[in-house]
């Protein structure tokens, strides 16, 4: 099913996503801000934080039963009813609203933390049902502005009814509380009409097939993944130091900077959510899915300078770039879960990455609440979150070093190549190979700007030892091919090959010295019947003339370089193969 605004299903999907992040957001917007303006210094900070906390704490307790809910049974049947529940407690928090009963309120932040608890993996695991794998970025980057627009709107919209209730009001927590009593009135509405859209979903998902497996090995196959765990890290890192942020912000801004309006402060983060569509959108769309990861480095690395800016006074211009930066790293992450956990599986792997996002939050509260204690104002909470920003950054680097500058050449090469691709990019289960014709020294880095995996090239083995070129060439997948030692060579190929990866082979073994297509030698032949691989071709034009090629043309304007994809081959021959990428570009 293609995630788009007009399929009913989605649509039901997206309006009762929207509905659940405005009533979740409600309540805690109102018990933030009649701490706000009933408390000052460390109190406020402290209490701030505890408010947030109570939030986070059954992210914590409840992640194993949670996870299991949502393998176990059906992912809309189980958003159905939780929002059953949450019209149940939104009507209570009413009644203790009504009766001025502040702290009966304030611990029912909590009641809906839980609810919240259970319904993530759901709502999350349920949008890779919508998508069926298909566009699954995009299906995130709806999700994600979606409920950021739910964010701003519910940030503004309680905050202006609470302004509007309490002008010229002073009194105690107690009688600010039954001030608010319309509010409960509000989110008792909109759980309703949540579940309501809810509903009207045409069930299409089934419980998934329980795995005979114990929770220890269940949770470790996901934590094994490398992808899938390096994700969850760099989650947790970006909501805890997102929450420690959004948690000491009023304090530094009444503070600090003598900001005394609840709108203002609101208003301020607010603006952040407008950025965070904009990034999730442009993550959400970007083609290379292996190149996506790279937006989590840049969206790490511009949260820490955003945030540095923020503390110079900057307010509102630096929270809306905050906001890119955190869309470019929520839907690539989340994504890169959904695709390498399998659907079984998924509501845990949610409710494991949703556990380690809320200990390391938890964790950060708790600091804030140590540190304000202790008098260290939110100021400098802001500046370590900031050098939290930036450790994040780098360790994405080291993480995934081969895509990330894999993306940033895809960059540079931008400024002097045109790049346009032709027919679709292969796609198999197991290991292929690709063959084509070879034109520069860069071909390879336009084959993997294409595709979205690591490909591994062959090479003379003469070039690849080279010292300067060594390193260079070892990180991005070249295997050395030794003429003396070719049974070598080819054995390692086969294995990666059978590993399921991507060998890229130029049977004609040199560069072309006229642009046109010299002889295929027969070296592939073997590779590929010996591996029982696929072989695919492509031709590439563009590149010759270029510095990186044989022949160096004048040429300075920006080139266009074309690559064409070509179906697999039916006969295994050097023949065959020479003359079907001879024709390949003529087909388009």
């Amino acid at each position: 099913m293609k995630p788009k605004l007009l399929d009913k299903n989605m649509s039901f999907y997206l309006v009762a996503a929207f509905l659940n992040a405005f009533v979740d957001l409600a309540h805690k917007i109102t018990m933030q801000n009649i701490i706000f303006k009933t408390m000052s210094g460390s109190e406020l900070l402290i209490m701030t934080q505890v408010v947030n906390a109570l939030i986070l704490l059954p992210f914590v307790l409840f992640f194993i039963p949670a996870g299991e809910l949502s393998d176990k049974r059906s992912k809309l049947a189980n958003m159905r009813l939780l929002s059953i529940i949450a019209i149940v407690l939104c009507a209570v928090i009413t009644i203790f609203f009504a009766l001025g009963l502040f702290w009966a309120a304030f611990m029912a932040t909590m009641l809906l933390g839980t609810q919240a608890a259970f319904y993530s993996p759901a709502k999350y695991g349920y949008a890779k049902e919508l998508s069926q794998n298909n566009n699954l970025a995009k299906t995130n980057s709806l999700l994600q502005s979606v409920s950021i627009v739910s964010i701003i709107l519910s940030t503004l919209v309680f905050s202006i009814i609470f302004e509007t209730l309490t002008t010229d009001f002073i009194g105690s927590k107690e009688a600010y509380l039954q001030k608010l009593t319309p509010i409960g009135v509000i989110i008792t509405i909109l759980s309703a009409m949540e579940y309501l859209f809810l509903s009207k979903i045409i069930k299409s998902d089934e419980p998934s097939q329980s795995m005979q497996m114990s929770r220890v090995e269940k949770y470790g196959s996901i934590l094994k993944e490398k992808s899938v765990f390096a994700s969850i890290v760099l989650l947790s890192i970006f909501f805890g130091l997102s929450q420690s942020v959004m948690a000491s912000f009023p304090s530094f801004a009444k503070e600090g900077l003598g900001i005394g309006s609840v709108l203002s402060v609101q208003a301020a983060m607010a603006i952040s959510a407008v950025g965070v569509i904009i990034g999730s959108l442009w993550a959400g769309n970007h083609k290379n899915s292996r190149h996506r990861i790279a937006f989590v480095f840049f969206g790490m690395l511009g949260y820490s300078l955003f945030l540095g800016l923020v503390l110079a006074g900057e307010i509102y211009l630096s929270f809306f770039c905050i906001g890119v930066a955190a869309g470019f790293i929520i839907v690539p992450l989340n994504t890169l879960i959904q695709e390498n956990i399998e659907k079984r599986l998924l509501g845990s792997a949610i409710s494991i990455s949703n556990l380690a996002q809320n200990i390391l939050m938890l964790l950060l509260l708790g600091i804030g609440v140590a540190a304000a204690i202790n008098g260290i104002e939110a100021k400098t909470i802001l500046l370590a979150c900031s050098f939290l920003a930036l450790t994040a950054a780098i360790y994405s680097l080291i993480y995934f070093p081969q895509p990330i500058i894999e993306a940033f050449l895809a960059v540079l090469f931008s400024f002097k190549y045109r790049f346009e691709t032709y027919g679709n990019p292969p796609r198999t289960s197991g290991g292929k190979i690709l063959i084509g014709n070879h034109t520069s020294y860069i071909d390879w880095a336009f084959l993997q700007m294409a595709l979205d995996e690591k490909i591994h090239f062959l090479m003379e083995k003469e070039i690849y030892e080279k010292p300067l070129l060594r390193p260079f060439l070892s990180f991005f997948g070249a295997l050395p091919v030794d003429s003396k030692n070719a049974k070598e060579s080819l054995k390692k190929a086969i294995e990666l090959l059978k590993d399921g990866e991507t060998i890229v082979i130029f049977p004609e073994g040199e560069l072309t010295k006229d642009g046109g297509i010299g002889e295929f030698k027969k070296g592939f032949e073997l590779i590929a019947k010996r591996s029982g691989a696929p072989v695919f071709i492509f031709y590439l034009d563009g590149l010759f003339g270029s510095r990186f090629s044989k022949v160096v043309s004048k040429r300075y304007a920006p080139r266009k370089v074309s690559l064409f994809f070509g179906d697999m081959l039916s006969e295994i021959s050097s023949d065959a193969a020479q003359k079907a990428v001879s024709e390949l570009h003529t087909k388009y």
